[in-house]
């Protein structure tokens, strides 16, 4: 414990020396994206090469050029919607291409590991195009970054402790024996709590109107509840690749907490949903 402890501080801390500056510039949080889905990539195939499948590293990393493209289009001044639509069609190419390169360069009996490695880089680059598009091109996009990257260790921090002292009752017990459905709730109740506390602080910040704020604390709660949720369900789908695999953890950079990817594994689910309610929320307020 003492370990984790100790280890989880010391990455928050270098967490926050990329997304702190962000607040002045979005160069320093795109910074950390591309280093965690460079290092995250490779944790993935490295994982995949354990139970004898072997996804291109290569073509799971490609994704990564994107995320530069996403600032140089922010420089072309394109509205939002139509940046998105670009770096979503690139993406679609790119994984077309990729999947067809590899099938002319090995033959059509690696379909399956195309087929992989096309699925593990759209798993990792959509989220982080999305981040990349919420930093760039929204008015509180740091912001809201920031809440869609706290919020799954947010999450797992309330789950941790409440399903150690309550936890009774499993809840994906054939993917993630130790976790609970008092975990749940509890990592549930907790953002749920810190976000209507941060959201009604945060009000001259998001410029909520005074006759607003019950209303924008509304908004905190559901956003909290949806954050959870996604943040607890990419972290049973990375339980269930990590035990498909055979593995406890994607990599060892982290003493008690595992890799990159073991890391960022619910920020995969969240940061497209906080895109999403970023949007909702401008347009509501």
């Amino acid at each position: 414990m003492k370990q984790r402890v100790i280890t989880g501080i010391l990455f928050a801390a270098g967490v926050a020396l990329f997304v702190i500056p962000g607040i002045w510039h979005p160069v320093f949080p795109m910074t950390m994206l591309v280093i965690a889905a460079i290092w995250s990539g490779s944790e993935l195939a490295s994982a995949f090469h354990t139970c004898g499948l072997y996804p291109s590293r290569s073509v799971i990393l490609s994704g990564v050029l994107l995320l530069p493209l996403a600032g140089l289009l922010r420089l072309f001044n394109l509205q939002m919607a139509s940046a998105l639509a670009i770096l979503v069609g690139l993406l679609f190419w790119l994984i077309i291409i990729s999947c067809l390169f590899m099938l002319i360069r090995r033959g059509p009996q690696s379909l399956p590991t195309a087929s992989l490695s096309s699925g593990l880089l759209l798993y990792l680059h959509v989220p982080f195009v999305m981040a990349s598009i919420m930093l760039l091109f929204l008015e509180q996009g740091w912001l809201w970054f920031t809440i869609g990257l706290l919020s799954p260790w947010l999450s797992d921090v309330f789950a941790y402790f409440t399903g150690s002292a309550l936890g009774r009752h499993k809840i994906v017990p054939k993917i993630s024996p130790k976790k609970t459905v008092e975990g749940f709730f509890g990592g549930l109740a907790g953002t749920m709590l810190v976000m209507g506390v941060a959201f009604y602080m945060l009000q001259p910040v998001f410029a909520v109107d005074g006759q607003m704020i019950g209303w924008h604390i509304g908004f905190a709660l559901a956003a909290a509840v949806l954050l959870s949720v996604a943040s607890q369900m990419g972290d049973w789908l990375a339980s269930g690749i990590k035990r498909w695999c055979q593995i406890k953890d994607f990599g060892r950079f982290l003493p008690g907490h595992g890799g990159m990817m073991d890391r960022f594994d619910s920020a995969l689910l969240t940061l497209p949903r906080a895109l999403a309610l970023a949007v909702i929320h401008q347009q509501l307020f």
